[in-house]
């Protein structure tokens, strides 16, 4: 059981990517480490950046508050860069889930599976399917809007994933993992 949040962004310069964030967030601090310590800033918000895949820059964030918490910045990042970012969350425990696409300064795709109770009874919904494509749909049998889904495992985040094109894993690095302390939302 575990929460998977990552961010995927179709570029290869990880310099661009932090200074973006340096540019919407207020941050602490940034240190260069060989693993990844997702904890590293606990209570505050750690965001680890590294460049492990060919062309992709991979970005593991919090959704602490909602799954739609980084849009703004995705989408005006995929704008600025004239690139594609595609956006993974899944939380095993609840089922609840997210895939997203944002690109050229458009979301294009917004798939969301919600853990709800309701008269004393467990189940996930799906809350949105903006863009979703009929083949996608007649694949994964996903339902309609607000009725029962149970579409997201890492089955279907992988499928997605490879269907992109993250997974070809790059034959050198500049850095290993990049972490960030967001101590918040900066001033614009």
């Amino acid at each position: 059981m575990g929460t998977l949040s990552k961010i995927y962004v179709k570029n290869d310069n990880i310099d661009n990517i932090i200074n973006e964030f340096k540019t919407f967030y207020s941050i602490k601090r940034i240190e260069f480490l060989d693993t990844p310590k997702w904890w590293l800033y606990a209570p505050k918000e750690t965001i680890i950046i590294s460049s492990e895949y060919e062309n992709w820059i991979e970005i593991e964030v919090q959704f602490n508050y909602s799954l739609y918490i980084y849009d703004e910045f995705l989408r005006r990042l995929s704008e600025k860069y004239l690139t594609i970012i595609l956006l993974v969350y899944y939380q095993s425990t609840t089922g609840e889930g997210r895939v997203a696409i944002f690109q050229r300064g458009r979301m294009n795709l917004s798939i969301v599976q919600n853990y709800v109770r309701e008269e004393n009874v467990d189940k996930n919904i799906l809350t949105d399917n903006f863009g979703l494509p009929i083949s996608l749909k007649n694949k994964f049998q996903i339902p309609n809007l607000y009725d029962e889904c149970y579409v997201f495992d890492y089955d279907f985040i992988n499928y997605f994933l490879e269907k992109e094109g993250v997974f070809s894993l790059s034959k050198e690095k500049k850095y290993h993992y990049i972490h960030i302390e967001k101590i918040g939302r900066a001033s614009c």
